[in-house]
């Protein structure tokens, strides 16, 4: 039997079929380029309006934040936007700079730590797209205070 020969007698399934492959074709053609330049975003970071509380520890001195009002939860889950990853590169060793529990209102905790160029993530680490942005921001909303005063 011919390749084509089931599609012989429906000439419009066919038309149809071969529609859905180039635009499949189509769309990983241009997905492909914005996911390797730009970076896949952390799956499974839950909702800011699911989330009670975030706990946010600076890893080198020791100095923690509780976020429990809606603004500061949305502040810091806007913030984990920004944590996009190369898919294909290989983490080097890196001490954490932050590290970030989402707590949710059925007591689910969701952690994160991250470098100035790594994050660690359900266990899994992996090689942040832009470096230093999430630690930047982070550290720029939530310790502003203790940098003002001196402290490193």
């Amino acid at each position: 039997m011919a390749r084509g020969a089931k599609y012989a007698e429906n000439p419009k399934k066919r038309q149809i079929t071969l529609f859905i492959a180039k635009a499949a074709a189509v769309l990983m053609l241009a997905a492909a380029p914005y996911l390797i330049f730009c970076g896949l975003p952390l799956a499974g970071l839950p909702d800011a309006d699911e989330v009670t509380r975030v706990e946010i520890r600076r890893i080198d001195d020791g100095l923690s934040k509780c976020a429990t009002n809606a603004k500061d939860i949305e502040l810091v889950r806007k913030a984990a936007e920004l944590l996009r990853y190369a898919p294909f590169a290989v983490p080097r060793e890196e001490a954490p700079r932050i590290a970030v529990t989402f707590i949710t209102r059925g007591g689910k905790e969701t952690s994160l730590t991250a470098g100035l160029t790594s994050v660690e993530y359900n266990g899994r680490t992996r090689v942040l797209r832009r470096k230093k942005l999430f630690v930047n921001v982070i550290e720029g909303i939530f310790f502003k205070e203790e940098r003002a005063n001196g402290a490193p």
